[in-house]
């Protein structure tokens, strides 16, 4: 008998929880006893033992029979077909060139025992086939072999034995992961490693990560795209894109539009995808395979559901999408990856790269007129969309009489306005805007809405706080008290009629930016009261407030902007001297002029 040994780098697995996607894996050697020959009796002595049927009987040499694939901890994967039950199993493999006889030889997972189950008389393997033994405990051959062993999911040996109790080959694994099997990289090669999508009694080359196996793109409204191949119809279709190296069978995968019944959809035996390669697949109910692939359910543009789900029923991949337009496929931005957008120039079996992808709508500008209304003032709310393709719908929230949405009337020139009813006095009317494309993508103001909104105060008489003075070149001037720093300020002055709740305004240096700074909560300002903040980029509330942003010497914007983000007051300004502020003649006046002895937080007069 001359048989040969070859250490096998085995991975173990490290589950790191039962929702993880890949198991993270650490390498130990393990053996793997492999025969190279065997001589048989009659091998010795001049006799084949064969007879002219082209089957090896157990005195043939050099049989190339392995044990191909274990999984030692099954729980949601294969069930058997005559207990339905699913449990352990092992494959053999054929690398003859014509079927084996099995009848005779010993399985075991114990090596003391060689013929502690028996493969029944007549049991045969098909030249480049496999066997599947489930090692149950069953114990019995029915649709299907059954042994009278279990395997140990923590470890340990199976091995396979000819008629005359020689090892024909032999594999120590160690602990094993739930649905994770154990087996030859190539049939019959000497590498091992793990599957995450186990092939029983098939070629374990189909194995492939689902991870890598996406749905990339596809068409819920063909109405003048690409036509199929078989029956040259404009049908809806989805494309699969394969993000491994390595070409992946999905031959038994099913994919469904209910993600309640996966298996709605079957690939045909044979389905493939190269490495980096994509699949269409016609969903136009056609449920056929001839150029192309056809389910037997179709895409709906109202929106759903559609699912990948593996040999298993485990899921692959699977989105829920919304209302689609015609001729606007939804894909992902780059293969493969997270982010999704609409397509207006569909790419069906290509990389999604070649395309731009639609971008969402952009709202330049948001405004309201009058800007401090009264009682008595109906509000036009007007702003400014765009879109590089095509825009759907601009609509407006409020909280007039509760949550409401009410669309917005384009007036040209990308211009959208809606009128407001005039509301009593006191009352705080917050809204935000949506603008939706024709590829369904949504672009919100604020941009954070509705966790923020825009809102505005009906008043008796509107707000009157002025930027009444600034100094952005302090040397010497006047010290902060929070840092003792001769920092940049400005000083705020009411000169309205009743006081003012600052809290939520902002502050600015570049009006394009009109929330740099916010103002923090319960700062209120009294009738002809000033206000003394610094521009010194503290960004803190302390004994006093401090922005986080500073003056320029050399000249810059200021602006002072509502909770609503209405413009209350704005400035430019040139070229500073040190130590000289820049204020208004008188409080709140019109005039402006430089103070040679600053006032900060009191009156310029």
């Amino acid at each position: 008998m001359l048989f040969g040994r070859s250490l096998i780098r085995q991975p173990e697995i490290e589950h790191s929880g039962e929702d993880s996607e890949m198991p993270r894996m650490s390498t130990a050697w393990r053996r793997s006893i492999v025969l190279l020959s065997i001589l048989s009796v009659a091998a010795l002595f001049g006799g084949c033992g064969s007879d002219d049927d082209g089957v090896v009987g157990p005195g043939g040499s050099e049989l190339a029979l392995f044990i191909n694939e274990l999984l030692a901890n099954n729980s949601t994967g294969l069930a058997d077909p005559d207990f339905g039950e699913k449990s352990d199993w092992i494959e053999i493999y054929n690398g003859e060139g014509e079927a084996v006889d099995m009848g005779g030889f010993g399985l075991t997972d114990d090596r003391s025992q060689p013929f502690k189950w028996v493969f029944p008389a007549g049991t045969m393997i098909p030249a480049g086939g496999f066997l599947i033994v489930w090692a149950d405990d069953g114990d019995t051959t029915a649709i299907a072999h059954h042994a009278n062993f279990k395997l140990s999911s923590g470890g340990e040996k199976a091995v396979l034995f000819d008629a005359d109790g020689n090892v024909v080959d032999l594999v120590e694994f160690g602990a094993q992961v739930e649905d994770i099997s154990y087996g030859r990289t190539a049939d019959g090669g000497g590498q091992f490693g793990t599957f995450t999508v186990p092939t029983p009694g098939v070629t374990n080359g189909a194995a492939v990560t689902p991870a890598a196996i996406h749905i990339n793109e596809f068409l819920a409204d063909n109405e003048n795209g690409i036509v199929d191949p078989d029956f040259g119809e404009t049908g809806d279709w989805v494309e699969l894109y394969n993000s491994g190296d390595l070409s992946a069978n999905i031959g038994g995968w099913t994919m469904t539009d209910d993600l309640e019944d996966p298996g709605q959809w079957t690939f045909p035996p044979g389905t493939s995808i190269d490495g980096g390669g994509f699949l269409l697949v016609w969903a136009d109910k056609n449920d056929t395979s001839a150029v192309a692939h056809h389910t037997n359910f179709k895409l709906s543009s109202g929106g759903e559901s559609i699912g990948l789900f593996d040999g298993a029923g485990k899921v692959v991949d699977s989105l829920t999408y919304g209302e689609q337009q015609p001729d606007v496929s939804y894909g992902r931005i780059e293969d493969g990856e997270s982010e999704f957008a609409g397509f207006g120039s569909p790419t069906p079996g290509e990389s999604n790269e070649n395309s731009t992808p639609d971008a969402p709508p952009v709202i330049h500008a948001v405004w309201i007129s009058p800007a401090f209304p009264t009682a008595e003032d109906s509000v036009r709310i007007t702003a400014i969309v765009t879109d590089d393709m095509s825009l759907g719908l601009v609509r407006l929230f409020h909280n007039i009489g509760g949550q409401t949405v009410v669309g917005m009337t384009e007036t040209g020139a990308d211009t959208f306005f809606v009128v407001l009813p005039p509301q009593p006095s006191e009352t705080v009317v917050e809204y935000y805007m949506e603008a939706t494309d024709e590829a369904l993508q949504v672009t919100s103001a604020p941009s954070d809405a509705p966790a923020s909104l825009f809102s505005y105060l009906v008043a008796s008489a509107p707000p009157m706080v002025v930027i009444n003075e600034f100094l952005a070149s302090n040397d010497s001037t006047n010290i902060d008290p929070d840092f003792a720093d001769y920092g940049d300020w400005l000083e705020l002055y009411n000169a309205g009629a009743s006081p003012v709740d600052l809290g939520g305004w902002y502050l600015t240096d570049d009006l394009a930016d009109p929330t740099l700074w916010e103002i923090p909560s319960s700062t209120s300002l009294a009738v002809g009261a000033h206000l003394l903040i610094w521009a010194d980029d503290g960004d803190t509330t302390g004994i006093a407030l401090h922005t986080n942003f500073k003056l320029k010497s050399g000249g810059e914007e200021i602006g002072l902007f509502t909770a609503g983000q209405v413009p209350m007051d704005t400035l430019t300004y040139g070229v500073q001297a040190t130590d000289v502020s820049y204020g208004r003649s008188t409080d709140g006046g019109s005039e402006w002029e430089f103070f040679d002895i600053p006032t900060p937080g009191e009156s310029n007069e």
